[in-house]
């Protein structure tokens, strides 16, 4: 199964491709794409990642700008 994801013009197009072995019926897949998108956006929305919460409070007015934090890769 293949799904490509494409921006162009201010815009998002999602597209799935699949044998039929494989998914008889990819239109369960379609049908559920909307809204379990729209659930990530609502829990990135309430919960952002970390490094998006430490740039948010670090904007903050009357707070000084914090450098982002650097992690180093597991040796």
């Amino acid at each position: 199964m293949v799904c490509p994801i494409l921006s162009y013009n201010d815009g998002v197009q999602f597209g799935l491709m699949t044998d039929k072995k494989f998914v008889p019926d990819p239109h369960v897949i379609v049908d559920r794409f909307a809204p379990e998108f729209e659930k990530l956006v609502l829990t990135l929305l309430l919960d952002p990642p970390e490094q998006d919460r430490a740039e948010t409070a670090a904007a903050a007015p009357g707070r000084k700008k914090r450098p982002a934090r650097r992690t180093r890769a597991a040796s």
